[in-house]
């Protein structure tokens, strides 16, 4: 499990840059493509299958936490 986004909030244009290393910082984390099979079969579909769940799972609570760290630094109503 990757660590929680911080956010300052916003008073100071060094506030923004620290956000914004933040932010790049943890979707940088995000992975964007799963390994490629070797072979096509069933184990081998299944396993990717598992394993493109188990990625879109962690993308969705990643995205989460980032929209609550936006919300509590005051960029999000």
């Amino acid at each position: 499990m990757s660590d929680p986004v911080v956010l300052r909030p916003v008073r100071t244009l060094e506030d923004v840059e620290f956000n914004d290393r933040s932010l790049a910082a943890a979707l940088a984390e995000i992975p964007t493509a799963p390994p490629q099979a070797a072979a096509v079969d069933n184990l081998t579909l299944a396993a990717a299958a598992s394993y493109q769940q188990a990625q879109l799972q962690q993308l969705a609570n990643r995205l989460d936490e980032l929209l609550n760290a936006l919300r509590a630094a005051g960029y999000l109503a």
